[in-house]
């Protein structure tokens, strides 16, 4: 596609035109409803045009001054699809038509079809052969109608989790949101976002305003797995592969995702194919961080246990490992046998603490030991593995599918947890279940994204088994809210990934 002039697009209308009087011009633009609809044949001329009043000008002289008081805002015109988009000005919001071979498709603000009328193929030919009118039937031909990137905003929020909660690497008081909306030419905006524990946010929406955002306008968020490739060989590939660079490409994935899932009008899980219609088991992780004292440790988990809860995880890694166990021992006894209990070690061992680790915990139980060394030393993860009987869990700190598939072709690892917000997004995070799938390993995503775009996702695959979920606030900062209830995650149900942030989150935590 390539600009076109207004000199060059005059020439292109008269050409089309040639043998047509005024009368049947005018009647092919403004076709039934003069202040409607702006008729523009498909496959006349190649480019798109980037609205300018010498264009509308232009236009308005070619059919024979149908008058000055509507403009033609942007032309854009798709000649491998046969098809053309017009924004146009008229009294009136800013609106648009889609047409696709004989047809045209009038949108209504809301992104819905409002009617669709056909014409004769003939390029010479006026006369309708059908209307339908359609009211606000919502039906998505926004796909078909070759869907446009428009803008980009980044955003950062910085939200409280309500005190402070510790793990063996970090302690934590804030949580970072930062992301971007994507907004499309079939007024459809997708969220798409990434978490940081309080800091690097900034460099975050640095990498996505400087190295993302321009690379999306005009292009069709459809074509998601073309663009992440091209993203990921782009601007970034020499500084990034994995860290800030990935979280930030995550987070452009995710919204493509959810334009994609919102335009189909269909949840995202259900739009990736819908794997599992039921409602999926939970465990909670916010039993058991290590700033915890063991009253407060059994406390919570009883106090879990009675809302529903039948999965926990708990913090381990402590310098004195003697310690760890008894914090762990006096939980599974609070608890008892039949409770799931997981440990999470956050990186903090080395080979043969984690070993000794491994050997002591042995008799408690434990449905798995979480990332107990370095994520990239898959070496000594087989080495633990042959250790130890406890199933190793990990993947939340793993950047890319191929470190994945090799953890899975060494028989290193027995959960995966492959996060979406680290990964890459959307597109790779399905790349890996489906490896993990064909090695007869189960999913369970670590809650790197709060849960929301995790909910679909476990969703849309044969082989999750729980969803990670830590419940910070009584009222999150997203529109739909990830819903639990007697230890399960309720099925979403509108359309998208559930990453829409609420206006009073925006007002409330936004600080950039």
């Amino acid at each position: 596609m390539h600009d076109i002039t207004a000199a060059g697009l005059e020439g292109t209308i008269r050409t089309y035109f040639d043998g047509c009087n005024e009368a049947s011009a005018a009647k092919i633009v403004g076709c039934m409803e003069p202040d409607a609809v702006h008729y523009f044949p498909a496959g006349a001329p190649q480019g798109t045009f980037v609205g300018a009043k010498a264009i509308a000008d232009g236009w308005i002289r070619a059919v024979g001054n149908l008058g000055s008081i509507w403009t033609i805002d942007r032309i854009i015109v798709d000649a491998r699809k046969l098809e053309a988009v017009i924004e146009w000005t008229h009294f009136k919001p800013k609106q648009r038509v889609y047409l696709r071979g004989d047809e045209w498709y009038v949108f209504s603000r809301a992104g819905l079809i409002r009617e669709i009328r056909a014409y004769y193929s003939c390029p010479t030919s006026t006369a309708p052969v059908k209307t339908h009118e359609l009211g606000d039937f919502d039906y998505a031909a926004s796909a078909d109608a070759g869907m446009r990137i428009t803008a980009s905003e980044s955003f950062v929020l910085r939200i409280p989790v309500g005190g402070r909660i510790a793990d063996s690497m970090q302690s934590v008081v804030d949580l970072e949101i930062v992301g971007l909306t994507v907004q499309t030419d079939a007024a459809i905006t997708g969220t798409g976002y990434t978490i940081t524990v309080g800091f690097g946010a900034s460099v975050i929406q640095e990498v996505l305003d400087s190295l993302y955002v321009d690379e999306l306008i005009g292009r069709d968020p459809h074509d998601v797995r073309e663009i992440w490739q091209q993203l990921y060989y782009g601007k970034a590939h020499w500084i990034g592969r994995a860290g800030a660079t990935t979280m930030a490409q995550a987070a452009v994935d995710i919204a493509l995702w959810d334009i994609i899932a919102k335009a189909a009008g269909r949840p995202l899980w259900q739009q990736l194919g819908g794997g599992r219609r039921s409602d999926i088991p939970v465990y909670n992780s916010h039993a058991g961080w290590l700033n915890y004292s063991i009253d407060q440790l059994k406390d919570e988990a009883l106090r879990l246990l009675a809302r529903g809860y039948s999965a926990l995880k708990m913090k381990v890694g402590l310098a004195d490992t003697h310690e760890d166990y008894r914090r762990v021992q006096a939980v599974r006894r609070a608890i008892g046998d039949d409770t799931v209990l997981m440990v999470d070690a956050n990186q903090k061992w080395d080979l043969m603490q984690a070993s000794f680790a491994a050997r002591r915990f042995e008799d408690l139980g434990l449905a798995w030991l979480e990332e107990p060394l370095h994520p990239d030393d898959i070496g000594a993860h087989c080495t633990l593995k042959e250790r130890t009987s406890i199933p190793i869990a990990l993947g939340e700190h793993v950047y890319t599918s191929y470190a994945f598939r090799d953890y899975l072709a060494n028989g290193a690892v027995d959960v995966i947890q492959v996060d979406v917000c680290r990964v890459g997004g959307i597109t790779p995070w399905l790349e890996v279940a489906a490896m993990a799938h064909a090695h007869g390993i189960r999913v369970c995503p670590h809650c790197g994204d709060l849960m929301q775009v995790h909910q679909h996702l476990v969703k849309a695959i044969p082989n999750s088994w729980y969803l990670e979920v830590i419940p910070l606030w009584d009222v999150g900062p997203f529109e739909h809210q990830v819903r639990i209830a007697d230890g399960k995650c309720l099925t979403p149900t509108d359309p998208g990934a559930s990453t829409d942030l609420t206006a009073l989150a925006l007002q409330t935590y936004r600080v950039s």
